[in-house]
């Protein structure tokens, strides 16, 4: 027994001649592994901040394309509102940041209007914001709206004014962006 605790001394003093009090980190060497790491955190969390708002950017136009793939879906359902037939629906982008769907079930659809009016509804009085930091590029007020039943598209009350590219891009990076290209029979792409 006496034995065994010798030997554990033996091992202790071994390891304690290890770390002698004259060797050790120098001031130098400590200021560079710092700088190393403060450097990498700078990276990575200006890195986050971009990744971020990319992600942003993608949520955003994901959102505006299934909102226009909506309006689609509903001038090929029979839904109605009211009482008189719907003429068409549409998606407005009323200002950079901000669009809403709408409806337009006025008495007489023969009129050949396809563009929202005072006679429109919206389909829901809130608009729907991109988030933070998206905003639309050079897009205001433009509108696409689709008549039932096939239905045919328009964009800005026109029919012929197709394919259309709506950018939606990042505020403070404005190269960084994403296209919804809508063609004249409603396929919706995103690049």
């Amino acid at each position: 027994m006496n034995k065994k605790i010798k030997f554990n001394i033996k091992k202790f003093l071994k390891f304690k001649a290890f770390f002698k009090a004259d060797e050790g980190f120098t001031l130098l060497e400590l200021l560079v592994a710092m700088s190393i790491i403060i450097i990498m955190s700078a990276v990575t969390v200006a890195n986050i901040k971009v990744g971020n708002d990319r992600q942003a950017l993608l949520r955003s136009t994901q959102k505006f394309a299934f909102d226009i793939r909506k309006v689609q879906n509903l001038a090929l359902s029979p839904k109605k509102y009211g009482t008189n037939p719907v003429c068409f629906y549409g998606i407005k982008i009323e200002s950079s940041t901000s669009y809403f769907l709408y409806y337009d079930d006025r008495s007489n659809c023969n009129a050949g209007v396809t563009r929202f009016s005072g006679q429109s509804t919206k389909i829901d009085p809130q608009p729907v914001f991109l988030e933070s930091g998206i905003e639309f590029a050079d897009t205001v007020n433009k509108e696409v709206t689709f008549v039932p039943p096939e239905p045919i598209s328009y964009f800005f009350g026109n029919a012929n004014n197709f394919p259309q590219n709506i950018v939606l891009r990042i505020t403070q990076n404005i190269t960084d962006t994403r296209t919804v290209t809508i063609n004249k029979f409603g396929n919706i792409e995103i690049q």
